[in-house]
């Protein structure tokens, strides 16, 4: 890691010389999320720069100081949290839990520390497993809309070495992701500037998320309409409730 100080010395020379506002601290050639600047400490054996977890730590910190000196802004990509510091925004912010046998739910622990503070997304729209479910934790967990496409014909792109996109083609997606970015820009829109101070389990498969402002998201994971005092949501359905404390 220790060659990068020379060769970002000169990339952030020529990102400013293009006029570059920012940078992102993309995806690795293998699409691997645990590799990166910004994304997780390893040991480095090279014997002409060794490092230890700590000094990967503080090197990679150092590295995306240099990025802050030259006022260019830093997205991040599944940054771990010792990278918050230094991104405006972090793309693929990890929203599930680890799946250890001591856990039974995930609770939004990040989100609710970065919201308002750092902007995030989770994974992409048109990349997801149950595409309703996971639209509504998004909904839970404040997280920004994101979509990845490609213009071409995805029937091109079969081939393509580590490029494992599941519905890319803009053309198959356009209607579904303005209708998609609509509802969340109605529901969180208007709080991306404030803190999560609070987030709760009202009943089986539902919760409730509260923002600074007192407006409250409340998503119904569950098969059976919930319903408390004026509050109903439907299933697989969400609510939100403006400007409301909660109870």
């Amino acid at each position: 890691m220790g060659y990068l100080d020379k060769v970002l010395d000169h990339d952030i020379e020529y990102f400013k010389m293009l006029g570059a506002d920012g940078v992102t601290l993309g995806v690795d050639v293998d699409g691997n999320m645990s590799m990166g600047l910004g994304r997780s400490v390893f040991s480095d054996f090279n014997t002409n720069y060794p490092l230890s977890r700590v000094e990967s730590r503080m090197k990679q910190q150092a590295l995306m100081q240099k990025f802050k000196d030259a006022s260019l802004d830093l997205r991040g990509y599944g940054s771990g949290s010792y990278a918050f510091p230094y991104v405006g925004t972090i793309d693929h912010l990890i929203d599930d839990y680890s799946y250890d046998s001591f856990s039974g739910t995930a609770v939004p622990f990040i989100q609710i520390a970065l919201h308002g503070l750092v902007q995030y997304t989770s994974s992409y729209a048109n990349d997801r497993q149950e595409y309703r479910k996971q639209f509504l934790r998004d909904l839970e967990y404040g997280s920004a809309p994101s979509f990845i496409f490609i213009y071409e014909n995805a029937e091109n792109f079969k081939d393509a070495y580590k490029l494992h996109l599941y519905s890319p083609d803009f053309r198959n997606w356009e209607t579904d992701a303005v209708q998609e970015y609509r509802k969340m820009n109605e529901a969180l829109g208007d709080v991306q500037d404030q803190f999560i101070v609070g987030h709760r389990t009202l009943a089986a498969d539902v919760k409730e998320t509260t923002y600074a402002g007192g407006k409250r998201i409340i998503v119904n994971y569950g098969s059976a309409t919930y319903t408390s005092g004026e509050i109903a949501v439907k299933p697989l359905d969400y609510l939100i409730v403006e400007g409301s404390e909660a109870p």
